[in-house]
């Protein structure tokens, strides 16, 4: 993954705040991507609608990536026996911090983990040979700028996108009830706004 933590951060935010913009709340389960917090813990979900998700969670200290391709032979729950050993090395060296937020479902639902520190910017992953688990497949879901979101969006939504505006948020300029508008001209502006604020 060549991207700092903040980089990260932005793209995600971006494809969060113009999923609000482009489904209310009541489709909200349509959404490409989620996002939720604690106070030392934020995280975004990417689910593609077909089995698969990427969860990144960022804590003080570091990023924390983990993948699952259900079609992946590394799928323990496609296995015919499970192999806890495949877990035992996919998260061997884990930082503690990192062990803290992972449930028992988290590490299930997992066919490839990375991480790193924010001190370091370099991340580790215990690969697995001849297989990726599902790792490339999965990060191009990750939306690095506006033209990719906007030609995703265009096909996913099947609707011409105001491009500026996708720009705009990438940008992390502030938007106006015109910009929610010119990209969806279905959706309240100022319910778009209340999300904007409950939610980042």
């Amino acid at each position: 993954m060549q991207a700092t933590r903040k980089e990260l951060e932005g793209y995600l935010k971006a494809m969060a705040m113009l999923d609000i913009i482009m489904l209310s709340k009541e489709n909200a389960w349509l959404r490409l991507i989620s996002f939720s917090k604690n106070e030392k813990l934020y995280t975004y979900v990417v689910d593609n609608g077909g089995g698969d998700d990427l969860k990144i969670m960022f804590t003080e200290n570091g990023v924390l990536m983990k993948g699952f391709d259900h079609e992946n032979e590394l799928n323990q729950f496609a296995a015919d026996e499970w192999d806890n050993s495949f877990f035992e090395h996919i998260f061997a060296g884990l930082p503690e911090e990192f062990e803290k937020v992972l449930d028992e479902d988290d590490r299930d639902y997992t066919t490839f983990c990375m991480w790193c520190m924010d001190d370091t910017d370099i991340w580790t992953q215990n690969e697995i040979e001849n297989n990726d688990g599902g790792k490339k497949f999965l990060l191009r879901y990750i939306r690095k700028t506006p033209e990719e979101w906007s030609a995703w969006a265009e096909e996913y939504y099947e609707v011409e996108v105001a491009r500026e505006v996708v720009q705009k948020v990438y940008n992390q300029e502030k938007l106006t009830e015109e910009d929610v508008g010119k990209l969806n001209p279905n959706r309240d502006a100022k319910e778009v706004f209340a999300e904007f604020a409950e939610s980042f």
